[in-house]
This record gives C-alpha cells, sequence and structure tokens, in this order.
C-alpha cells in the first residue's frame, strides 16, 4: 500500500503540474490540457506501479490491458467530471482537477490489486494457467 501511495502521489504530482503548466503557459483548452497529462499520468503509473509498487509477475499484454480497460475508465469518468464542473461552478481548472485527482486513487487501487495485477482474475479464457 505504502509504496501504491508513493507512485499515486508521483503521479498526481506530474497531473496537476502539468495541468497547471498547462493552464499558466499555453492557449490550448481546458479539457485538452486535463486529458492529455491524464494519459501520461497513467502510463507512468502503469510501469511504476507494474514494475515496483505491485510486482506483477503476469503476462504484460494481459496486465496492460487490464489497466487500460481501468485507465481508459479513469479517463472517461475525469473528463466528464471536470467538464460537468467547468460548466457549473466557477471554479478553476486546477481546482475541479484536484478534487479528481482526490477521489480517483482509491477506486483504482482497489481495481488495480484485485483485478488488474492480480493472477486470479483472467482477461482472457487461457490466462489462468
Amino acid at each position: 500500500l505504502l509504496k501504491y501511495l508513493g507512485v499515486g502521489g508521483s503521479i498526481t504530482s506530474l497531473y496537476l503540474g502539468g495541468v497547471l503548466a498547462g493552464s499558466l503557459w499555453t492557449d490550448f483548452p481546458p479539457i485538452l490540457i486535463n486529458s492529455f497529462f491524464y494519459i501520461v499520468s497513467a502510463i507512468v503509473g502503469y510501469l511504476l506501479n507494474y514494475y515496483w509498487a505491485f510486482k506483477a509477475d503476469g503476462q504484460h499484454l494481459t496486465t496492460l490491458l487490464k489497466y487500460t480497460l481501468i485507465a481508459s475508465t479513469g479517463i472517461i469518468l475525469n473528463a466528464v467530471y471536470v467538464w460537468a464542473l467547468l460548466k457549473t461552478l466557477p471554479a478553476p481548472l486546477v481546482v475541479i482537477s484536484f478534487s479528481f485527482a482526490a477521489i480517483w486513487p482509491i477506486v483504482s487501487f482497489f481495481a488495480q490489486k484485485y483485478f488488474v495485477y492480480s493472477n486470479n482474475t483472467p482477461f482472457f479464457s487461457g490466462d489462468n494457467k
């Protein structure tokens, strides 16, 4: 759990730092800035969690596909959440992004621990050999 928290803190800092920098120093639309840095953070998170936090020993392709499913869910939920709050609240992108970053890691931890990096949850029919 501590390693996961370390990875999570690192990728959350990367995500929020990127959103902040993108918001301050570029003219890109907020939803593009948000989505880009969320995807970059997800890729870095997969690699750190696979090799360090969870020390996965499952097939890389299977684990990556399961992670992609969870990360894609997070990306979609993040985009909808950020878009909806930007439309309804007078809050800056960084504040809205931070609120999602405080909620999602809890859900993501359990999904990764019991689905992505667990050998007990086959994704393909032959994965549980």
